[in-house]
């Protein structure tokens, strides 16, 4: 992963990540839960690529999505390493940027700035882990993830996070 540096910023008291190759990645981290709330800030305006949202992760194949890019955002699932959209809707980023997905039996929200954009009904995929994936050239800026059991209440939030350590999470490329 020489391609990919990780880093806190104290003076945006944010965790910025420096990627130098399109390649994909995935971080996931957390219990397996089913239905899930993941609420995410962060600034994507140097960042060329895709920033998405993942919850019910199986493995690098197969989980559900909340993804912007430029001025896109997209819901849906992948399925064996093949993307099925539920719904795209049109959307203005710029600055920070609060992502917020939705999974609940069977219903699929993705807002983004508080803002229902997509909107989706699918089967549910098993329980799964949370995090989020990118691809793409450039800086994401991430200031808070906050992960809400929607069966049990909040779960994690950024700051209980140690991303330096294995065990808090998995980083996958591809």
């Amino acid at each position: 992963m020489n391609n990919l540096r990780i880093e806190a910023s104290a003076n945006e008291s944010a965790l910025t990540i420096s990627v130098l190759s399109s390649e994909q990645y995935l971080l996931t981290f957390g219990p397996q839960l089913a239905n899930v709330q993941l609420v995410a800030k962060v600034k994507l305006d140097n960042f060329d690529g895709r920033f998405s949202l993942v919850h019910h992760v199986k493995d690098p194949a197969t989980y559900g999505f909340l993804a912007i890019q430029a001025n896109q955002a997209q819901l849906g699932r992948m399925i064996d390493g093949k993307v099925r959209s539920f719904d795209t809707g049109k959307i203005t980023p710029q600055g920070w940027t609060t992502l917020k997905a939705v999974s609940s039996t069977g219903h699929y929200r993705g807002y983004v700035n508080d803002k229902l954009v997509v909107h989706g009904h699918a089967k549910d995929l098993p329980p799964g882990t949370t995090g989020f994936a990118f691809s793409g050239v450039g800086s994401i800026q991430i200031a808070n993830i906050e992960v809400i059991s929607l069966d049990e209440g909040p779960m994690m939030n950024m700051e209980q996070m140690d991303m330096s350590q294995q065990e808090s999470g998995e980083m996958h490329s591809h």
